[in-house]
């Protein structure tokens, strides 16, 4: 279809310079280092290390930390490695958060527990709940350990709420 007018040539040569202009963007942000990822990355993890997942969720820590360096390998190997380092520390940042909320809810779990001790109302339930959430965690199933913790937490704050 020929240009009617000069008005149009000049649309056409807009749309093609934008057109440019995103590719070379985007081709430039792919081949950036990953910086803004691996800092993302590095923060989840000191925010799980600080919420004790070392102490309450080290499974899923390491599964954080051994993507972490994975990242960090594929970023020191060059820029042909720079998408592989992007998704690993996006994927570490991931299973960081995982960790943290994972041992934010084991702590809160053993809070609960330690509290219905000391009303002398703990339950072999609740104590069963905790003990799957550790089981589960240390055989890599975050969800599950989730489940279990929030309910182990629940079972012995309903005791403690249920005192005469």
């Amino acid at each position: 279809m020929p240009f009617t007018s000069n008005l149009d040539m000049y649309k056409a040569y807009q749309i093609i310079n934008k057109f440019t202009l995103l590719t070379i963007l985007f081709l430039m942000s792919c081949a950036s280092a990953p910086t803004q990822e691996m800092s993302n990355a590095r923060q989840a993890l000191q925010a799980a290390r600080d919420a004790g997942a070392v102490k309450n969720a080290p499974s899923q820590l390491k599964k954080a930390e051994a993507l972490m360096l994975s990242a960090e390998q594929a970023l020191n190997a060059g820029e042909d490695t720079f998408s592989t380092a992007r998704g690993n520390a996006r994927l570490a940042k991931g299973e960081a958060i995982k960790a943290r909320k994972l041992a934010l809810a084991i702590a809160a779990a053993k809070t609960a527990i330690a509290e219905a001790v000391a009303e002398g109302v703990l339950s072999d339930e609740a104590e069963n709940a905790l003990r799957n959430a550790v089981t589960e965690e240390k055989q890599g199933n975050d969800t599950k350990a989730l489940e279990h913790a929030e309910n182990a937490k629940k079972l012995a704050e309903n005791a403690i709420a249920n005192l005469p």
